[in-house]
């Protein structure tokens, strides 16, 4: 049946499997609290068992998990701070400070802690306004700002390592990544058992990285996640050779 095929885990299944594809993508969220102080915050992730996974007997128990702050403005009104940008940085003192209060959660964490390549990330989200879209409840003022909790679901390619400037290329035209990261998912490029992708018009190879690189779960993945189920693509690309030189 359509309730079936369509069941909470497989739509979350697409939905990371999309936002690993998408090079417009950086990272994806699911917010699984909201509270106006972090001691509430970690009392509510108890409550709905959003971290349930990463305690004891949960799937990701032995995992590495971090937990970072970010603040997009000051909570304080009257204080002119930027809201993006990556310049902007929270005080590592702020950062203890908030997980200090959310003792009654972290403490059931049974993994170890990793800042640099942790398997679950969870971030603190501060300074963003109370809105529907985080479940507004209808307390408090208009506007008023309000403390989140999200976990970081999937992550979009890191196509930089594909710009020309990156690698070599003379290509006086190349493609951007993102425009061709763009066109594989309109050709529907599938991650199944090893698929042949030609193009005919090579230039600088930029669709062809692409198509290997979502053909390729090992790029798709973190290290934990290894054996992948993919090994990327045959790819063959036809260029004019100008006066017998290859120009890349």
């Amino acid at each position: 049946s359509l309730d079936a095929v369509l069941d909470a885990s497989r739509l979350r299944s697409i939905f990371v499997d999309t936002v690993r594809r998408c090079s417009l993508i950086r990272t994806s969220f699911e917010l699984v609290s909201e509270a106006d102080s972090y001691k509430q915050l970690a009392a509510n992730a108890l409550e709905n068992k959003s971290c349930d996974d990463l305690m004891q007997a949960g799937v990701n128990n032995n995992s590495t998990w971090s937990i970072r702050l970010r603040r997009y403005a000051s909570l304080n009104p009257t204080n002119k701070q930027a809201r993006y940008g990556k310049n902007v940085r929270s005080p590592l003192r702020d950062e203890r400070k908030a997980i200090a209060e959310m003792a009654d959660l972290v403490r059931l964490f049974r993994g170890k802690v990793d800042l640099a390549e942790p398997k679950c990330k969870i971030y603190l989200l501060e300074g963003l306004r109370k809105n529907k879209l985080c479940g507004d409840d209808g307390g408090g003022d208009e506007g008023s700002q309000r403390l989140i909790m999200a976990r970081v679901l999937a992550q979009g390619p890191k196509v930089s390592m594909y710009s020309p400037k990156e690698r070599i290329c003379v290509t006086t035209t190349p493609l951007c990544p993102i425009a061709a990261f763009t066109m594989c998912n309109v050709a529907q490029i599938q991650r199944r058992a090893t698929p042949s992708i030609l193009d005919p018009f090579a230039g600088s190879c930029a669709t062809l990285l692409a198509a290997s690189h979502i053909t390729n779960t090992q790029s798709l993945q973190r290290p934990s996640d290894w054996p992948p189920t993919s090994s990327g693509c045959k790819a063959v690309g036809v260029e004019i050779c100008h006066s017998g030189y290859v120009n890349r």
